[in-house]
């Protein structure tokens, strides 16, 4: 509720959903609002009136909130507003981002980070992170947002940013001593956090979307999402749903990514091409993963990939096909 009276304006706020932190910015703005649809507006507040800026962030949100709410649920704020910082921040909070002007204006922004913060009003914002198991939210966020993006551009760009998370692990976490279990993330404050809490994190929702399917997967979202909003929910109430939802059973699979550090180094040795097989051996070093390996075998029809499980140290395997040029580990 807003009142003007004379030079004063005096604003009303009622927040009747429960949040974990309270936070109020205050600065001089020019105030835009545009309805998304019935019970849920637009909003900018930017600290100049540019009309160019307003509109793309008016049309961004539109998408994103309809990206969401299609992938995890109702959007559970009556608000989303863009607001403009005079500092470099890209922060998100309940129904709001706090963007820095500079960061605001660069022209990738509103098709990448943007959509992170809108999304963190699903995770972190409104299902809160019980941290006693360690914090789900960052890696969930990338997955849904940075790495999803990725996903919509092509399967090439989606591999790539794959790829590039584990470049990242593997410079950034090169010391033990910099490693640790995703279930003592708490927050990011080095690259190797960062490469884990966020990354590997990422990495695991994308096996879990691989073993359950996409279905059982965005039915497990779905689920966390309606259940726990308002309240705190944690990775065992992700791996319940996801159980539930893709008729798979998680329990040793949260046991060997969640609670040990590390990850698997693979090695392939010794491959034969014959004229209508391949063999080879799969090696693992320490410390040893059960792991389910995609293995690509490039024959005259095109790529066909295999998933291999891969329970001890090293595994003989033998594909058949005819006109094997080439075999690929996890490529």
């Amino acid at each position: 509720l807003h009142e003007v009276s004379g030079a004063v304006l005096r604003t009303r706020w009622v927040a009747d959903k429960p949040s974990d932190g309270l936070t109020l910015v205050a600065n001089r703005y020019h105030v835009h609002e545009e309805p998304v649809r019935e019970g849920v507006v637009a909003q900018t507040f930017l600290l100049e009136d540019d009309g160019r800026l307003r509109a793309t962030y008016m049309e961004r949100t539109r998408v994103y909130l309809e990206m969401y709410e299609e992938m995890i649920g109702p959007y559970p704020y009556g608000k989303f507003a863009t607001v403009e910082n005079w500092f470099p921040t890209g922060y998100g909070m309940p129904s709001y981002t706090l963007l820095g002007g500079q960061v605001l204006r660069l022209p990738f922004i509103p098709y990448t980070s943007f959509g992170h913060q809108i999304c963190h009003n699903w995770w972190g914002n409104s299902v809160f992170v019980d941290l006693e198991d360690g914090n789900w939210c960052e890696g969930l966020t990338v997955y849904c947002a940075d790495y999803h993006y990725k996903k919509l551009e092509s399967d090439e760009a989606a591999r790539e940013y794959r790829r590039n998370l584990l470049k990242d692990y593997a410079a950034y976490v090169t010391d033990p001593d910099k490693d640790f279990p995703l279930s003592e993330f708490k927050s990011r404050h080095s690259g190797a956090s960062r490469a884990v809490g966020y990354g590997k994190s990422m990495m695991v929702f994308h096996m879990i979307d691989r073993l359950v399917g996409r279905a059982g997967f965005q039915a497990g979202l779905r689920a966390v999402a309606a259940e726990h909003q308002f309240t705190a929910a944690g990775w065992s109430d992700f791996m319940d749903s996801f159980e539930a939802a893709g008729g798979v059973e998680l329990d040793d699979f949260a046991v060997q990514w969640l609670t040990r550090r590390g990850a698997p180094e693979l090695v392939l040795e010794s491959p034969e091409f014959e004229e209508s097989r391949v063999t080879f051996t799969l090696v693992q070093g320490e410390p040893l993963f059960d792991l389910q390996v995609p293995v690509v075998v490039t024959t005259p029809a095109g790529p066909v990939e295999h998933i291999l499980d891969l329970e001890g140290a090293s595994r003989k395997v033998e594909i058949e096909g005819t006109g094997i040029t080439s075999v690929a580990v996890d490529p």
